[in-house]
């Protein structure tokens, strides 16, 4: 979610969250999330409400999903293929 100048980037797979102040940090190099906590749990309020509200579909984990590191180690073919 992005409520300038903030945004909140919630990651499912790793259950976590990232805080940025894109006025002060535009390359998101500095997490903020454990710094302003207050912040982080308002806007992930207001992505869960919206997500609620709109009947959004979390996403879930592949159980089929193989990396392109570990498919071309053994399958054998390349990203370009």
């Amino acid at each position: 979610i992005l409520t300038a100048p903030w945004k909140l980037i919630e990651f499912f797979e790793y259950r976590r969250i990232e805080l940025y102040n894109l006025d002060e940090d535009p390359g998101e190099r500095h997490d903020l999330s454990s710094f302003e906590k207050d912040r982080a749990n308002r806007l992930l309020s207001r992505i869960r409400q919206w997500r609620a509200e709109n009947e959004a579909r979390i996403p879930v984990v592949n159980p089929d999903f193989i990396p392109w590191s570990r498919q071309h180690r053994t399958r054998g073919f390349q990203p370009w293929d």
